[in-house]
C-alpha cells in the first residue's frame, strides 16, 4: 500500500478547493476510498494513479459552453417637475 492523497491535496493538484474533489468523488468521478470510523462522516483518500487518470482524461473532454445573460433594460426615467 502506498501512498494516497487526502481531499486537499488532491484538490491543490488539480487546482480545486477540497469540496470540489469529494463532490466528484460522490458523483463517481474520481475513484476514492473512505477511511472514516465514523457513519457519516467521510475521510477520503485518493490514489494518485486514480487521480492521474482523472487529470488526463479531463484534458480532453470538451469545454462545456456558457450562454450569455442578457443585459437587463431599464424602463426609462420619468421626470417629476
Amino acid at each position: 500500500m502506498g501512498y494516497y492523497f487526502s481531499t486537499t491535496k488532491a484538490g491543490k493538484k488539480i487546482d480545486a478547493s477540497g469540496k470540489t474533489v469529494r463532490a466528484l468523488i460522490k458523483a463517481g468521478k474520481i475513484p476514492a476510498i473512505d477511511i472514516s470510523t465514523v457513519p457519516g462522516k467521510h475521510r477520503f483518500r485518493i490514489d494518485p494513479e486514480d487521480l492521474q487518470r482523472f487529470i488526463d482524461e479531463a484534458k480532453f473532454s470538451p469545454v462545456p459552453t456558457v450562454r450569455k445573460r442578457r443585459k437587463r433594460q431599464l424602463a426609462p426615467v420619468k421626470e417629476f417637475v
